[in-house]
Protein backbone atom coordinates (compact mmCIF):
# COMPACT_ATOMS: atom_id res chain seq x y z
CA UNK A 1 0.00 0.00 0.00
CA UNK A 2 1.62 3.48 -0.85
CA UNK A 3 0.99 6.10 1.80
CA UNK A 4 1.74 9.74 -0.03
CA UNK A 5 3.82 12.76 1.67
CA UNK A 6 3.99 16.15 -0.09
CA UNK A 7 6.80 18.34 1.00
CA UNK A 8 7.27 21.65 1.03
CA UNK A 9 10.01 24.11 -0.75
CA UNK A 10 13.52 22.72 0.05
CA UNK A 11 15.77 25.60 -1.35
CA UNK A 12 19.29 24.36 -1.36
CA UNK A 13 18.57 22.15 1.97
CA UNK A 14 19.70 19.12 1.50
CA UNK A 15 20.56 18.23 5.14
CA UNK A 16 16.77 18.75 5.75
CA UNK A 17 15.82 17.19 2.71
CA UNK A 18 17.37 13.73 3.27
CA UNK A 19 16.13 13.73 7.05
CA UNK A 20 12.62 14.25 5.39
CA UNK A 21 13.13 11.46 2.86
CA UNK A 22 14.20 9.31 6.16
CA UNK A 23 11.15 9.89 8.06
CA UNK A 24 8.50 9.49 4.98
CA UNK A 25 10.37 5.87 4.53
CA UNK A 26 9.96 5.03 8.63
CA UNK A 27 6.66 6.19 8.41
CA UNK A 28 5.37 4.49 5.51
CA UNK A 29 6.74 1.24 6.88
CA UNK A 30 5.28 1.65 10.30
CA UNK A 31 2.27 2.26 8.47
CA UNK A 32 2.54 -0.82 6.30
CA UNK A 33 3.56 0.26 3.41
CA UNK A 34 5.91 2.23 0.93
CA UNK A 35 5.95 5.94 0.45
CA UNK A 36 4.72 8.32 -2.57
CA UNK A 37 6.37 11.37 -1.95
CA UNK A 38 5.47 14.80 -3.52
CA UNK A 39 8.00 17.43 -4.41
CA UNK A 40 5.68 20.08 -4.50
CA UNK A 41 9.29 21.86 -6.07
CA UNK A 42 11.91 24.81 -5.84
CA UNK A 43 14.35 22.19 -4.67
CA UNK A 44 16.75 24.27 -5.82
CA UNK A 45 18.51 28.17 -5.00
CA UNK A 46 19.32 30.13 -1.65
CA UNK A 47 20.38 27.36 0.10
CA UNK A 48 23.86 26.32 0.15
CA UNK A 49 23.06 22.20 -1.43
CA UNK A 50 21.03 22.63 -4.62
CA UNK A 51 23.23 20.36 -6.36
CA UNK A 52 22.83 17.70 -3.05
CA UNK A 53 19.23 18.06 -3.06
CA UNK A 54 18.53 16.94 -6.66
CA UNK A 55 20.31 14.25 -6.40
CA UNK A 56 18.63 13.25 -3.20
CA UNK A 57 15.37 13.60 -5.59
CA UNK A 58 16.55 11.77 -8.42
CA UNK A 59 17.36 8.99 -5.22
CA UNK A 60 13.84 9.11 -3.87
CA UNK A 61 12.21 8.67 -7.00
CA UNK A 62 14.39 6.00 -8.09
CA UNK A 63 13.49 4.17 -5.11
CA UNK A 64 9.97 4.78 -4.75
CA UNK A 65 8.77 5.08 -8.78
CA UNK A 66 5.64 6.38 -7.98
CA UNK A 67 6.55 10.03 -6.18
CA UNK A 68 6.40 13.39 -8.19
CA UNK A 69 8.89 16.18 -8.67
CA UNK A 70 6.61 18.93 -9.90
CA UNK A 71 8.38 22.02 -11.51
CA UNK A 72 8.89 25.38 -9.02
CA UNK A 73 9.82 28.53 -10.41
CA UNK A 74 13.47 28.32 -9.08
CA UNK A 75 13.47 24.73 -10.64
CA UNK A 76 12.22 26.54 -14.04
CA UNK A 77 14.96 29.13 -13.81
CA UNK A 78 17.67 26.63 -13.15
CA UNK A 79 16.32 24.36 -15.96
CA UNK A 80 16.35 27.71 -18.28
CA UNK A 81 19.89 28.23 -17.61
CA UNK A 82 21.18 24.94 -18.21
CA UNK A 83 19.36 24.87 -21.46
CA UNK A 84 20.91 28.31 -22.21
CA UNK A 85 18.00 30.20 -22.28
CA UNK A 86 19.51 33.90 -20.72
CA UNK A 87 15.90 35.64 -20.97
CA UNK A 88 15.72 35.20 -16.72
CA UNK A 89 19.36 35.52 -16.17
CA UNK A 90 19.79 38.45 -14.04
CA UNK A 91 16.75 37.87 -11.83
CA UNK A 92 17.33 33.81 -11.09
CA UNK A 93 21.27 34.36 -10.32
CA UNK A 94 19.89 37.52 -7.83
CA UNK A 95 17.30 35.30 -6.16
CA UNK A 96 19.56 32.17 -5.15
CA UNK A 97 20.91 31.20 -8.72
CA UNK A 98 24.27 32.15 -7.86
CA UNK A 99 24.07 29.49 -4.62
CA UNK A 100 23.09 26.98 -6.77
CA UNK A 101 26.05 27.37 -9.63
CA UNK A 102 28.12 27.41 -6.44
CA UNK A 103 26.92 24.56 -5.07
CA UNK A 104 28.31 22.76 -8.59
CA UNK A 105 31.46 24.75 -9.31
CA UNK A 106 33.53 28.13 -9.36
CA UNK A 107 33.00 29.02 -12.58
CA UNK A 108 31.92 31.78 -14.31
CA UNK A 109 28.32 32.04 -15.93
CA UNK A 110 29.22 30.58 -19.39
CA UNK A 111 31.52 27.76 -18.38
CA UNK A 112 29.27 26.79 -15.14
CA UNK A 113 26.51 25.97 -17.74
CA UNK A 114 28.90 23.79 -19.83
CA UNK A 115 30.47 21.93 -17.16
CA UNK A 116 27.30 20.93 -15.08
CA UNK A 117 25.22 19.92 -18.23
CA UNK A 118 28.24 17.12 -19.32
CA UNK A 119 29.30 16.51 -15.66
CA UNK A 120 25.38 16.30 -14.20
CA UNK A 121 23.02 15.17 -17.36
CA UNK A 122 21.45 13.40 -14.91
CA UNK A 123 20.10 17.00 -12.72
CA UNK A 124 19.14 18.17 -16.30
CA UNK A 125 16.94 15.40 -17.17
CA UNK A 126 15.58 15.62 -13.87
CA UNK A 127 14.75 19.00 -14.29
CA UNK A 128 12.67 18.51 -18.15
CA UNK A 129 11.04 15.16 -16.97
CA UNK A 130 9.05 17.27 -13.66
CA UNK A 131 5.61 17.72 -14.01
CA UNK A 132 3.43 20.75 -13.63
CA UNK A 133 0.68 19.79 -11.58
CA UNK A 134 -0.61 16.15 -10.60
CA UNK A 135 -4.72 15.10 -9.38
CA UNK A 136 -5.16 12.69 -6.99
CA UNK A 137 -8.58 12.08 -5.81
CA UNK A 138 -9.77 15.25 -3.97
CA UNK A 139 -6.13 16.45 -4.13
CA UNK A 140 -4.37 18.63 -6.69
CA UNK A 141 -0.70 19.03 -6.17
CA UNK A 142 0.98 22.54 -7.90
CA UNK A 143 4.13 24.34 -6.92
CA UNK A 144 2.45 28.34 -6.56
CA UNK A 145 -1.56 27.44 -7.24
CA UNK A 146 -4.37 27.46 -9.54
CA UNK A 147 -6.22 30.33 -10.95
CA UNK A 148 -9.32 30.47 -9.96
CA UNK A 149 -12.32 30.30 -12.63
CA UNK A 150 -9.98 28.18 -15.05
CA UNK A 151 -10.65 24.44 -15.79
CA UNK A 152 -8.00 22.57 -14.38
CA UNK A 153 -6.91 21.06 -17.81
CA UNK A 154 -6.68 25.02 -18.78
CA UNK A 155 -4.31 26.12 -15.71
CA UNK A 156 -1.01 27.59 -17.62
CA UNK A 157 2.54 26.72 -16.40
CA UNK A 158 3.29 30.11 -15.34
CA UNK A 159 0.24 30.19 -12.86
CA UNK A 160 1.02 26.87 -11.54
CA UNK A 161 4.53 28.06 -10.60
CA UNK A 162 4.25 31.28 -9.72
CA UNK A 163 0.86 32.73 -8.73
CA UNK A 164 0.30 34.39 -5.48
CA UNK A 165 -2.64 36.78 -4.34
CA UNK A 166 -5.06 35.93 -7.54
CA UNK A 167 -4.96 32.54 -5.90
CA UNK A 168 -4.18 32.65 -1.92
CA UNK A 169 -7.10 35.15 -2.01
CA UNK A 170 -9.99 33.22 -3.71
CA UNK A 171 -12.53 32.13 -0.76
CA UNK A 172 -15.02 29.18 -1.68
CA UNK A 173 -14.76 26.03 -2.98
CA UNK A 174 -12.15 25.17 -5.75
CA UNK A 175 -12.37 22.20 -8.35
CA UNK A 176 -9.80 20.40 -5.96
CA UNK A 177 -8.21 20.96 -2.40
CA UNK A 178 -4.74 22.15 -3.13
CA UNK A 179 -1.88 21.26 -1.80
CA UNK A 180 1.10 23.74 -2.91
CA UNK A 181 4.28 25.67 -1.91
CA UNK A 182 5.56 28.70 -3.22
CA UNK A 183 4.13 31.35 -1.04
CA UNK A 184 6.27 31.29 2.63
CA UNK A 185 3.72 31.02 5.24
CA UNK A 186 4.07 34.01 8.09
CA UNK A 187 4.61 31.59 11.18
CA UNK A 188 6.49 28.86 10.22
CA UNK A 189 3.77 26.25 10.28
CA UNK A 190 1.73 25.22 7.36
CA UNK A 191 -1.55 26.98 6.48
CA UNK A 192 -5.32 25.06 6.10
CA UNK A 193 -8.37 27.28 4.95
CA UNK A 194 -11.87 25.86 3.21
CA UNK A 195 -9.58 24.99 -0.11
CA UNK A 196 -6.13 24.83 -0.06
CA UNK A 197 -3.13 23.33 2.18
CA UNK A 198 0.12 25.93 2.27
CA UNK A 199 3.52 23.58 3.12
CA UNK A 200 6.36 26.42 2.40
CA UNK A 201 7.31 27.06 5.32
CA UNK A 202 10.90 29.22 4.73
CA UNK A 203 12.97 25.71 5.14
CA UNK A 204 16.21 27.67 4.20
CA UNK A 205 15.64 30.63 6.63
CA UNK A 206 13.85 29.18 9.22
CA UNK A 207 15.09 25.40 8.89
CA UNK A 208 11.50 24.24 9.06
CA UNK A 209 10.69 22.07 6.10
CA UNK A 210 7.16 20.64 6.23
CA UNK A 211 5.55 17.70 5.15
CA UNK A 212 1.82 16.55 4.89
CA UNK A 213 0.41 12.76 5.48
CA UNK A 214 -2.16 11.77 3.91
CA UNK A 215 -3.78 8.92 4.99
CA UNK A 216 -6.79 8.23 3.02
CA UNK A 217 -7.97 4.97 4.07
CA UNK A 218 -8.71 6.33 7.82
CA UNK A 219 -9.31 10.17 6.79
CA UNK A 220 -6.31 11.86 8.41
CA UNK A 221 -4.39 14.20 7.84
CA UNK A 222 -1.06 14.73 9.40
CA UNK A 223 1.68 17.32 9.11
CA UNK A 224 5.14 16.94 10.18
CA UNK A 225 8.42 19.69 9.89
CA UNK A 226 11.86 19.42 10.88
CA UNK A 227 12.59 20.95 14.44
CA UNK A 228 15.09 23.87 13.04
CA UNK A 229 17.15 21.53 11.80
CA UNK A 230 18.00 17.69 10.63
CA UNK A 231 18.46 16.30 13.74
CA UNK A 232 14.74 16.04 14.54
CA UNK A 233 11.19 15.80 12.86
CA UNK A 234 7.95 16.37 15.08
CA UNK A 235 4.65 16.81 14.62
CA UNK A 236 3.07 19.90 14.35
CA UNK A 237 -0.79 21.58 14.74
CA UNK A 238 -1.57 23.41 11.08
CA UNK A 239 -2.81 27.10 11.34
CA UNK A 240 -6.37 26.74 10.60
CA UNK A 241 -7.38 29.94 8.88
CA UNK A 242 -11.07 30.15 8.77
CA UNK A 243 -12.12 33.29 6.64
CA UNK A 244 -16.09 32.58 7.55
CA UNK A 245 -16.26 29.25 5.76
CA UNK A 246 -14.70 26.80 7.95
CA UNK A 247 -11.41 24.82 7.10
CA UNK A 248 -11.25 21.53 5.52
CA UNK A 249 -9.75 20.43 9.11
CA UNK A 250 -13.35 20.71 10.40
CA UNK A 251 -14.51 17.60 8.77
CA UNK A 252 -12.78 15.25 6.91
CA UNK A 253 -15.68 13.12 5.39
CA UNK A 254 -14.29 14.91 1.54
CA UNK A 255 -10.84 12.58 1.42
CA UNK A 256 -12.75 9.36 2.46
CA UNK A 257 -12.05 7.15 -0.81
CA UNK A 258 -14.85 7.02 -3.30
CA UNK A 259 -16.12 3.69 -4.77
Amino acid sequence: MLHTYAIGDVHGRSDLLQAVIAFCEEDAAYRGGAPRIIFLGDIVDRGRDARGCLEIVGRALADHPASIFLRGNHDDWFLRFLENDRRQLRSWFHDGGRETIVSYCILDIDEAQRFIVRRYPGHLDLLRRSVFMVEDGPFLFAHAGVRPGVALESQSPDDLMWIREPFLDHQGKLPRVIVHGHSVMDLPRPVVTENRISLDTGACRTGRLSILAIDQAKQELSFFQTDGDSRSIVEVDPLKQDRGRGTLLDDLSWLAPQP
